[in-house]
């Protein structure tokens, strides 16, 4: 694999981190046609910050890499006490040939030295020894927490996301430094949404779709707000106390994530829609202080993201309410084509209902993503299942 001089690359020509050619066409053969092509970096970088933001200790930050199926391993010592970690490496769980990434060429703000400070207040003697063992592999991680129904946990989620633009609303919009710490959380907030796909039904298994990625445009959306928010200080600004709304909305996220309730669409259209103001608070922030090249770059490709995941939920949510009126087991009544037609329509985002197929990439060319300028004045087709290697997460 290059590394050094050549600039960070990707299909469409927006610029990312530590995104090389090389890279690129290395994603290209491991990525399903049809599928976004981001390479492992990208999605390791995405994972690792989804971690960190639901984190409030340095064991809880262990424990959610793993369960955002990475593994994680460490990769320097501290040179006079060779049980303090100082830096580690990552690579995907289900890579058939896994290559190791450290945090420096993830992004400098998730390297131990930084994350560290944030976690400093929550630390005690047993985390800390805890932390020790997971690095040592003296002990197993912690099993994932699962629920069945995401309803609660998207309902505080959507709550903490209120609370935490309310702040964002007070907060100085002069305090550089504050608000770049504020970007970075909302962009671990983003990951954490970036990584699995939480918009399907059963009903939406058919592949010949070809779904409008949201978990796509999320994922871009926080690659940006890392870009445009300045390097993370070993000092984070002073704050209240306990864990921050940020942190607490992303736990409930990556907790909703793992339900099984098949219809939890109306919470997620909360969640996404709350999202949306907290990125707006963002943005005027920015404006506020004269940044309005970079106001645009943040939060365009989040506006995105919640504009598609909006009308895509709502046409789910449609189509689930009208499953449940018109296929009720004790009606004998049947439908008309044309009413399956419609229904079809809703559930697809089509007029004929049918799932729109795009056509194929050429080999071995890269897929452009479609701009989503305004998701608003057309129809999203559905939201395909994530790529094998992040099953399971």
């Amino acid at each position: 694999m290059r590394t050094g001089a050549p600039p960070s690359y990707s299909p469409d020509g927006q610029q990312l981190p530590a995104y090389t050619i090389d890279e690129a066409a290395t994603a290209a053969k491991d990525t399903r046609q049809g599928q976004p092509i981001v390479p492992e970096r990208v999605l390791l970088q995405r994972a690792v910050r989804a971690a960190a933001e639901s984190s409030s200790t340095e064991a809880d930050f262990l424990n959610a890499v793993v369960h955002n199926d990475v593994e994680i391993e460490a990769a320097r010592y501290d040179a006079n006490d060779d049980t303090k970690v100082t830096g580690y490496k990552v690579g995907l769980t289900d890579s058939d040939a896994r290559r190791w990434y450290t945090a420096s060429q993830l992004a400098r703000d998730l390297t131990l030295g930084k994350l560290r400070p944030r976690w400093a207040d929550n630390e005690n003697d047993a985390s800390r020894e805890q932390a020790r063992r997971l690095w040592a592999e003296e002990t197993e991680p912690e099993a994932a927490q699962e629920v069945e129904d995401a309803a609660p946990a998207l309902e505080e989620a959507a709550e903490h996301l209120r609370e935490w633009t309310n702040e964002l609303r007070d907060l100085d919009a002069g305090d550089t430094q504050a608000w770049n710490e504020q970007m970075l959380r909302a962009a671990g907030v983003a990951s954490a949404m970036s990584l699995p796909p939480v918009f399907q039904t059963e009903k939406q298994a058919d592949q010949s779709a070809e779904p409008v990625k949201i978990e796509y445009l999320r994922g871009r959306g926080a690659d940006q707000l890392t870009q445009v928010a300045g390097p993370r200080t070993s000092s984070p600004p002073a704050g209240p106390a306990g864990p921050s709304r940020a942190e607490l909305a992303a736990c409930r996220v990556i907790l909703a994530m793992r339900a099984s309730s098949p219809d939890s669409h109306r919470g997620w259209l909360a969640v996404m829609q709350q999202f949306g103001r907290t990125m707006k608070a963002i943005e005027d922030a920015q404006r506020a202080r004269q940044e309005l090249a970079a106001a645009r770059r943040a939060t365009a490709d989040m506006y995105a993201a919640v504009g598609a995941a909006t009308q895509r939920l709502e046409q789910l949510h449609a189509a689930v309410s009208i499953d449940h009126l018109l296929y009720d087991p004790a009606r004998s009544t049947s439908l008309s084509p044309a009413a399956q037609r419609a229904v079809e329509g809703i559930r697809h985002g089509t007029p004929t209902g049918r799932p729109a197929v795009s056509p194929q990439p050429a080999p071995g060319s890269f897929e452009t993503p479609r701009r989503v300028p305004d998701e608003r004045s057309r129809g999203i087709e559905g939201v395909k299942k994530r790529p094998k290697r992040w099953a399971g997460g």
